[in-house]
């Protein structure tokens, strides 16, 4: 169990409920949830370093996932940067 928030970012609802599910099901219960790019930099503008880990879909309408860690890398939070 991690003790910072994870962020899931996925476009598709179904997929964002599943993987909330299955992270509090192992114990995870502080998961933030952003439905593309652009609601997940803000929340990473709210809660910055006290989320410890990213799962993201690639490909997403507006702000894609590449384009979200492109700016994510841009600013200056411990988010952990790994692939």
């Amino acid at each position: 169990m991690i003790d910072k928030f994870i962020l899931v970012v996925d476009d598709d609802p179904l997929l964002r409920k599943i993987l909330a599910r299955m992270l509090k099901d192992l114990g995870q219960h502080k998961v933030l949830i952003a439905i593309d790019g652009f609601a997940a930099m803000d929340l990473v503008t709210k809660h910055g370093n006290d989320i410890g880990f990213i799962l993201s879909d690639l490909k997403m309408l507006g702000m894609d996932g590449v384009e979200f860690f492109r700016h994510l890398a841009e600013l200056e939070t411990q988010i952990p940067s790994r692939l």
